[in-house]
């Protein structure tokens, strides 16, 4: 009979249950690179292969993640050290895995930015009581927002919502989406991260015709610009940019 296996928990794990949670889907080395940035390579394998045998995170491989190992937080680790009697939601695992982690790229390409101080991804947002971000919150909650991030612009923070759009559906889920920011006045701007350019240019297109005021709320990048070539630049409809 095999011994069971012990682990002392320390903050950085629980930190680091916090962000699994919040992200829904890491992959191995973005966990090394968010969670654990002063462990070596395998001294960071053998810390997830211990929390993953003692029931706190579990780990997949799937086409989805270029068969590379995805770990996302356990139940049994959400009620021992996250959970609390204001849970609204409880969502522990991703079903859009290479979405979820391309988010965690965008999470991290954000919070390199200095003037980016925080970055709720939209699990956080849906689990948790909007009292527990402010109640300026509310409206990217209600919005479904993939994220949100505040920026410091002079004296005052400011907070932006993040869409990621992994691959193009239908005309009117895009409408649909446009109509829903535009209603909400508390939601100054929409950063919508798409992954090339022919999609950008279509949405773009259907955010242009329903924009009758010119308030051309949303800007655009490609994930590759964002992520890859770190270039932390967003334009609108009108040609616009905003750089954070």
């Amino acid at each position: 009979m095999s011994k069971k296996t012990k682990i002392e928990i320390n903050q950085k794990d629980v930190d680091f249950f916090f962000y699994l949670h919040s992200v829904k889907a890491s992959r191995t080395d973005q966990i090394g690179r968010d969670a654990y940035p002063h462990l070596g390579r395998w001294a960071l394998y053998k810390r997830l292969q211990r929390l993953e045998q003692t029931g706190l995170i579990q780990g997949q491989i799937s086409a989805s993640s270029n068969y590379k190992k995805v770990f996302s937080i356990t139940r049994k680790a959400f009620k021992r050290y996250l959970s609390s009697t204001d849970v609204k939601r409880k969502e522990l695992k991703s079903d859009a895995i290479k979405h979820d982690t391309g988010l965690v790229d965008i999470r991290h390409a954000f919070l390199r930015v200095e003037r980016v101080s925080k970055f709720i991804p939209e699990n956080s947002l849906q689990t948790w009581p909007s009292t527990y971000f402010g109640e300026e919150i509310t409206p990217f909650i209600e919005c479904g927002s993939d994220g949100v991030i505040e920026v410091t612009i002079g004296d005052r923070s400011v907070f932006l919502a993040v869409e990621y759009e992994l691959s193009l559906k239908s005309n009117v889920r895009y409408q649909d989406l446009v109509a829903k920011y535009y209603s909400k006045g508390q939601v100054p701007r929409v950063l919508y991260i798409v992954e090339t350019q022919t999609d950008l240019d279509k949405i773009m297109s259907i955010e242009k015709q329903a924009d009758k005021k010119e308030r051309a709320k949303f800007f655009y990048t490609t994930f590759d610009k964002l992520v890859q070539k770190q270039v932390v630049k967003f334009k609108n409809w009108k040609g616009e940019v905003m750089s954070l």
